[in-house]
């Protein structure tokens, strides 16, 4: 009796698993090997004033720095990610975000996109770069980028008054405010993976190692944008954060949960911290 209700419960194990690879098979082609994505490698900013910039995420995040040697585009690291920021076409926006994967994964990448007819461009030795169904800019690059960014840059010293506001660890997540929730869900199920959460509030959630992206429905006659990035940093106290950031300029908004904080950076870039 015991050995039969073993059988059965590794025959329903065995027929769920082979359940889970057919919907992925279905969602991705038969033949379209995973891409493995390891993390929320970088955001790229567009700033009014580069200067003003970099002083603001260095006092807030940290004084490890870079510049690129023919430009005046600028690196603040966040633990195993970073930000990127520059004089970009309109300024106060998040012009593009990139996915991390492993290094030997390039050559997927480049098959998988091909696959879905998206026109890249890889610009050495920067990744691929595109644009989704939206607009939104996209770009995909092994993880850890900030090797490759010491190709063309170089470090910058920056004192600091005082300790930075918050150490960060790494990127967590961004929100993408897209005009039409069902196809951009599809679209980025077949370019990242599966959906791992989607809740009540339509927030639709797609898995990059430890860091997610999000996408919500965008408000009607509003361009489909970036929302904001979220950066998760070591534990902090959220009301002397909070003060600390409104002294140096930023304004603050009310956080969605509990211990994080929300704010504007000196563009209205929107923010937030866990």
């Amino acid at each position: 009796m015991v050995h039969k209700v073993i059988e059965s419960i590794s025959r329903r194990t065995v027929l769920a698993a082979a359940g889970t690879w057919l919907a992925q098979r279905n969602a991705f082609g038969a033949s379209d090997p995973t891409l493995h994505f390891t993390i929320l490698d970088h955001v790229s900013l567009a700033v009014a004033d580069v200067s003003k910039s970099v002083d603001f995420y260095a006092r807030v995040f940290g004084n490890t720095l870079r510049k690129e040697n023919d430009s005046d585009r600028y690196y603040v690291k966040l633990g195993l990610s970073y930000v990127a920021m520059g004089r970009n076409g309109q300024a106060g926006r998040i012009d593009h975000f990139c996915a991390g994967f492993d290094s030997h994964e390039m050559a997927n990448a480049k098959a998988r996109l091909k696959r879905m007819d998206v026109k890249f461009t890889s610009p050495p030795p920067f990744g691929l770069f595109f644009a989704d169904p939206e607009g939104i800019r996209v770009q995909m690059w092994t993880d850890n980028s900030w090797n490759d960014v010491g190709r063309t840059t170089s470090p910058v010293p920056h004192e600091l008054p005082e300790a930075p506001i918050f150490e960060p660890t790494r990127l967590d997540h961004l929100v993408l405010a897209v005009s039409d929730l069902e196809e951009a869900t599809a679209y980025y199920r077949r370019l990242i993976g599966p959906v791992i959460r989607e809740q009540k509030a339509k927030q639709i959630w797609f898995k990059l190692g430890p860091s997610r992206i999000g996408l919500i429905q965008a408000a009607s006659g509003e361009t489909p944008r970036i929302e904001r990035f979220c950066v998760a940093a070591m534990p902090f106290d959220s009301a002397a954060a909070a003060k600390k950031l409104t002294d140096d300029g930023a304004k603050t908004e009310n956080a969605e949960r509990k211990g994080s904080v929300k704010f504007r950076d000196p563009d209205g870039i929107l923010v937030e911290v866990i």
